[in-house]
């Protein structure tokens, strides 16, 4: 996606933009975003695969009914 000359352009940007007091403070903040994506995968992926159990569960049952 980007090349390390570009994320130290990014970087030297938001520097000079925030300064060094506030770089801590969006760190922290990306940091909580990445947390509370994995936390929505997570969760997602749990229930596909719930849904996914329950589905085959009703697929056997089906067959079972029709015999």
């Amino acid at each position: 996606m980007f090349g390390g000359s570009e994320l130290i352009l990014i970087g030297v940007i938001v520097f000079l933009l925030f300064g060094s007091k506030k770089l801590p403070d969006i760190a922290k903040g990306f940091r909580e975003m990445n947390k509370i994506k994995d936390d929505i995968k997570k969760d997602i992926t749990e229930n596909l695969t719930k849904d996914n159990d329950m589905l085959k569960d009703l697929n056997d049952l089906s067959k079972t009914l029709k015999k």
